[in-house]
């Protein structure tokens, strides 16, 4: 499993390389005033859950301490800015500036979304890491973006493989799929309906209550370290493994690139390398 040191490093080093990427197309300096106004981040996920404290917190703070405090970042649970399938349209629209989104809620408008978040039978984590850091997966992301929403973004995170289900039914084979509800995102809803489940999209902040009130007959949803914080496991009795659907994930985040120096941006360049490759 990740640990805390690695989880940190990842985050300070996405930091870097979204400051670097999104403040690199400044020119010219900012008006203090300008630059002691915090952004707004809108989260898929409750500010406080594991996958906040994991990700979006250290986010956060790293960026307040890679700018010496002029870039200001105010995070906001899912649901007070935007739901986890507008986020994306918020920040185009101003209601955001930053948004921590997971692909797959954006998989049924384009299905590029849905690789990005990962496949069934897809690359783990260490893969998925090579591809995006060593080989062309973060230009290609970075492109697909810029030209579908004219978005800046940087992953922000990756997991290890979910659990597969936390259900109120046992599931011993495909067989017993049939004819369940179960609350999922991206490709494997796909999948699912092929198997003869009725998958749901939901957002992950209902997950919880649609299990304990048997709204759903099962769900997936991240890693068991995040979903133990959540208690799935008190309101449905089997934990299913391993996670086939999904061997892991990541998340991507966007934001605008007009709010700090030029020469601080060639700063965040030289952190960069001294933090992957240093």
């Amino acid at each position: 499993m990740t640990s805390k040191r690695t989880r940190s490093l990842l985050g300070a080093a996405t930091a870097v390389v979204t400051l670097a990427a999104f403040f690199g197309l400044a020119t010219a300096p900012v008006a203090p005033a300008q630059a002691q106004k915090a952004l707004k981040l809108t989260s898929y996920v409750p500010v406080g859950s594991g996958t906040w404290n994991l990700y979006h917190k250290p986010f956060i703070d790293h960026v307040h301490d890679l700018t010496d405090g002029e870039v200001k970042i105010k995070g906001y649970s899912v649901g007070v800015l935007a739901n986890p399938f507008d986020a994306w349209k918020k920040v185009q629209q101003g209601v955001a500036d930053i948004c921590f989104c997971f692909p797959a809620f954006a998989a049924n408008t384009d299905p590029v979304n849905a690789i990005l978040a990962g496949l069934a039978g897809g690359m783990n984590t260490d893969a998925f890491l090579h591809w995006i850091f060593y080989g062309e997966g973060g230009k290609l992301w970075r492109e697909f973006r810029r030209d579908k929403g004219n978005f800046a973004i940087a992953p922000t995170g990756t997991s290890p493989t979910e659990i597969f289900l936390h259900s109120h039914r046992k599931i011993s084979s495909l067989d017993d799929l049939k004819g369940m509800k179960i609350r999922t995102t991206g490709a494997w809803a796909d999948i699912l309906k092929q198997l003869g489940a009725s998958p749901t999209v939901m957002s992950p902040g209902d997950i919880y209550t649609a299990l304990e009130r048997r709204v759903i007959d099962a769900a997936e949803f991240i890693t068991p370290s995040t979903n133990l914080k959540l208690g799935y496991h008190k309101v449905a009795k089997y934990i299913i493994l391993p996670g086939v659907h999904q061997p892991s994930s990541a998340t991507s985040e966007r934001q605008r690139a007009n709010k700090v120096s030029r020469s601080r941006a060639v700063r965040f360049k030289n952190m960069m390398v001294a933090v992957y490759w240093g």
